[in-house]
């Protein structure tokens, strides 16, 4: 079912990146659209003039000022006579317009005369090489457009046509990277009529500005393929690493309730192997044991078994009740295991019998073990009333290369109650009387 889960969320999650990309190069043009319209706006501060400033007599004058409308007439004092239109951009401190976000403008211009060319210009404010009250250390981007474009009014320049004018570049020394176009601080832009040197002629002209908007995207195509490209990089990492942490906490997961079950497993196979109300082997843990200590031959040469019963167990039960029973069963238990090292086998075999397997231990030797027992329970105070004593009768056997459990218990068995006819809290086996 995780698995599962983390498909679906890994196919809906790259359906979702893949339609949006695809939106994003299908409608690239109006998604990431930005425009600037600088005329018509009525926040810029404007102004016409002529060249009387490099000392010609060209004029220039407002028709209507509020409709951009102006007059220039062309006198032929010095070489290359103009006029000029001109837009100021910056505030007080030279903080101009930065057009890098931009990759064109419009420009729309009704006229009468003609006019060869128009010049559209954007100066550009840098420290490096700008003063503040010299315009004309102000780098001079331009860029030249034939009278006959403007038939349909409005013409569109990309900015990648604009140059730095050679005859600003003769009078400026500078590094080569700064000799080139640079739109990043615009402080003035301009409409400039020239005539060409030689031309003598006086020309009277009217110009109307209906138009000069810069246009373009926040996000080039280039830029947008780049970064989708980076992104899909990045998304498909991303959903690698999460697909491979999905699969990782999967397998911990498995892992995990794995070891659960193993646990469970052990304490359930423990439980079944475990006497309820004296927590010793039962006969399925004796097996066990058997099976995975006496059996395999490999450590033990021969195993004494000890099969143990309570005397007169019934009265006590008659006597106090089932309850004190139970606390007798429980107390031996105690007694029995603490007298018992760890390799040896306790268990409860059934009702008020016990067994104990001592490995590594002859029947002969484990008679003293056996009369030891004997005494300790004898001995022991029980928590039953009038302190009533408690005695165990033992009936002993081995486990051998010539016996094994099932002849050995029969034989403890026999042995158990030749020891209750001998008089009960005594120790027999199939060689000796105690």
């Amino acid at each position: 079912m995780p698995q599962k889960k983390h498909f679906i969320f890994f196919r809906f999650t790259f359906i979702a990146c893949l339609i949006v990309s695809i939106n994003l190069i299908i409608f690239h043009e109006k998604i990431f659209f930005i425009s600037k319209d600088i005329i018509p706006n009525d926040i810029y501060s404007m102004t016409v003039e002529g060249d009387k400033s490099r000392g010609g007599k060209s004029t220039a004058t407002w028709i209507n000022k509020n409709k951009n409308k102006w007059q220039c007439s062309i006198a032929y004092q010095i070489d290359f006579p103009f006029c000029f239109f001109q837009v100021y951009l910056s505030d007080g401190n030279r903080k101009g317009m930065n057009l890098d976000t931009y990759q064109e403008v419009k420009v729309g211009i009704n006229y009468q005369g003609n006019a060869p060319t128009f010049i559209f210009y954007l100066q550009n404010f840098n420290p490096e090489y700008s003063t503040e009250s010299d315009y004309g250390s102000f780098k001079y981007n331009r860029v030249e457009i034939a009278n006959e474009e403007f038939i349909n009014d409005t013409v569109t320049v990309n900015f990648e046509e604009f140059t730095v004018a050679d005859w600003w570049l003769d009078k400026h020394t500078l590094p080569r990277k700064l000799r080139y176009r640079e739109l990043n601080n615009i402080v003035t832009l301009g409409i400039q009529i020239q005539l060409n040197h030689g031309d003598k002629r006086n020309r009277m002209y009217s110009i109307d500005i209906n138009k000069i908007e810069f246009i373009g995207h926040s996000l080039s195509k280039e830029q947008l393929y780049l970064y989708i490209i980076l992104f899909w990089g990045a998304f498909i990492v991303m959903l690698s690493s999460i697909k491979f942490y999905a699969v990782l906490s999967e397998l911990s997961f498995k892992n995990n309730n794995i070891i659960k079950l193993n646990k469970n497993k052990r304490r359930l196979e423990k439980l079944s192997r475990s006497d309820p109300l004296t927590s010793l082997n039962n006969r399925a843990g004796i097996e066990y044991y058997l099976n995975t200590e006496i059996m395999t031959g490999e450590l033990h040469e021969y195993t004494a078994v000890a099969l143990i019963d309570i005397d007169l167990f019934k009265n006590i039960n008659d006597t106090y009740g089932h309850d004190v029973g139970d606390s007798v069963l429980k107390e031996l238990a105690v007694l029995l295991n603490s007298s018992s090292r760890i390799k040896d086998c306790v268990g409860r075999w059934g009702g008020e019998e016990f067994v104990i397997l001592w490995p590594d231990m002859s029947v002969d030797h484990a008679m003293k073990q056996a009369n030891d027992l004997c005494k300790k329970v004898s001995s022991y105070v029980f928590d039953i009333p009038d302190n009533t004593k408690i005695t165990i009768s033992i009936g002993l056997s081995e486990i051998n290369d010539h016996t094994d459990f099932e002849q050995a218990i029969k034989s403890a068995d026999n042995n158990l109650y030749l020891a209750k006819s001998a008089g009960r809290n005594c120790v027999i086996n199939s060689k000796i009387k105690n």
